[in-house]
């Protein structure tokens, strides 16, 4: 289990400094990352769930606002509980997000089966509506161009509110 694993586990209870080497690719860059985990890991006070999907480096591929139907899915396939921590996609995972987001684009009666809303609290609306679709579309289009960077094997998925 890498060290990433186990914080999105939740198996560190005190603030925690991992150092992790990057890819042959950037064999010479070494990239401090703090992970904290806590009951009260709140990082961002604006209000609404926000999420990034990035590289260790904490360079920011992919950004989204409230779209709870791809946090639901991620957390629901790839994590054990919804606490806030970073979560492991690799290549494979990205590509069946994108692959259910396809799906729905091309056959809107499957938003509810492959890609369902969430409801919480800042978890923005859970309708089927033009947003929703919108959301979906922005997110196919963001994975396939992310898919085409070999550069990757994995990327870190972080949920904040």
């Amino acid at each position: 289990m890498t060290a990433h694993t186990a914080a999105a586990r939740g198996l560190f209870t005190q603030p925690t400094t991992l150092t992790h080497t990057l890819p042959p690719a950037d064999a010479n860059a070494k990239v401090s990352v703090t992970l904290t985990r806590s009951t009260n890991n709140k990082t961002i006070n604006k209000m609404g769930l926000d999420m990034f999907l990035s590289r260790v480096t904490r360079e920011t591929k992919v950004y989204w606002r409230k779209a709870n139907a791809i946090h639901a899915y991620i957390v629901g396939n790839y994590a054990e509980n919804d606490d806030c921590v970073p979560i492991e996609l690799d290549r494979d995972s990205i590509e069946e997000l994108r692959n259910r987001c396809a799906s729905v684009l091309s056959d809107r009666t499957l938003a509810q089966e492959l890609l369902p809303t969430q409801s919480g609290f800042f978890f923005g609306g859970t309708e089927y509506d033009e947003y929703y679709f919108e959301m979906i579309g922005e997110t196919y289009s963001q994975l396939t161009e992310l898919l085409r960077d070999n550069t990757w094997d994995y990327l870190e998925y972080q949920a904040s509110w």
